[in-house]
């Protein structure tokens, strides 16, 4: 039987009762291969279960296990040079970050994001606001003074600036493809814009569509006072059921007092990639004017 030697990058990972660490001893208790490859590198369950390495004589293996969370990855060695390498190396397109790519902590970090997912490439990030070590270690690593920095295929491409001319040059989907030659990656559609209509012809939208209702950003007081029916509150949380469970497509029609603050909203929409997003110019005081004068302004 030969001696196997296993690396985890987390407590988690170590702890015998989790899915992996049996699934594991289960593949070097049942592999029957005559070759044995030292050492391996696994990133995902698939992986692990398809494995099969020699069991006759005396082996010894490593098994270096990649989490999904690239935190872990980075806590191997006490070197900010040595973890930032392997973090480069786990994965062929690497974000360095403020935040993550579900909760970007600057808005920089958040456009890069947004051009990965445009191209729908995978890919892996880490927060610096996390680890100072990283984050100061990143910038004398690539002699680059900002965050986020992009890695493709282990090479250092750039920050926001330089990433968004790649994507809209084309020169972006050259690199992806060379780090995933399997796949075809497709130029993401041009950016969506919002569109300003009228009141009137809000109300017609309203009219042919009965699911439809008007988002009011307005504070509660003025909503009570000029209340406009078929609206609802866009608070945080439905702002947040929409950015997390609305289809991009869905149209969304934006209302405020006089058409200003609901135009940031709609931005706001069209940059997490929204495609029908319109903004009611001239909002309720507009309305008041043209569609209903029983909605008093003010």
């Amino acid at each position: 039987m030969p001696n196997f030697y296993l690396e985890f990058p987390s407590a988690s990972w170590r702890n015998k009762g989790s899915f992996f660490y049996r699934q594991i001893l289960q593949i070097i208790l049942n592999s029957s291969s005559s070759e044995a490859s030292v050492p391996k590198l696994i990133y995902s369950r698939s992986e692990i279960r398809g494995l099969s390495n020699e069991q006759q004589g005396k082996v010894i293996m490593k098994f270096k296990v990649v989490s999904a969370d690239a935190t872990d990855l980075s806590q191997t060695s006490d070197d900010p040079k040595v973890r930032i390498e392997g973090l480069i190396e786990s994965s062929p397109v690497f974000l360095f970050m403020k935040g993550t790519p579900e909760a970007p902590q600057c808005g920089f970090s958040y456009r890069v994001c947004e051009v990965l997912r445009g191209w729908k490439v995978p890919f892996r990030s880490f927060n610096v606001l996390a680890d100072p070590d990283i984050r100061q270690g990143i910038k004398e690593f690539t002699n680059w003074p900002t965050i986020p920095q992009l890695y493709v295929n282990r090479e250092f491409v750039g920050g926001c600036d330089i990433i968004e001319e790649l994507s809209q040059s084309g020169e972006l989907r050259e690199l992806l493809q060379e780090a995933y030659p399997e796949q075809n990656f497709e130029p993401p559609p041009p950016p969506a814009q919002v569109q300003a209509i009228s009141p009137t012809q809000a109300q017609q939208m309203l009219e042919e569509n009965s699911e439809l209702t008007v988002l009011d950003i307005r504070e509660p007081d003025e909503r009570e006072y000029a209340k406009l029916e078929r609206s609802q509150v866009l608070d945080h949380k439905l702002a947040d059921e929409i950015l997390n469970q609305w289809d991009a497509n869905t149209p969304l029609l934006l209302m405020c007092h006089r058409g200003i603050r609901s135009m940031e909203a709609a931005q706001f929409f069209i940059s997490r990639g929204f495609q029908q997003v319109f903004n009611i110019d001239g909002g309720i005081d507009r309305w008041s004017d043209e569609v209903d004068s029983n909605i008093p302004r003010y």
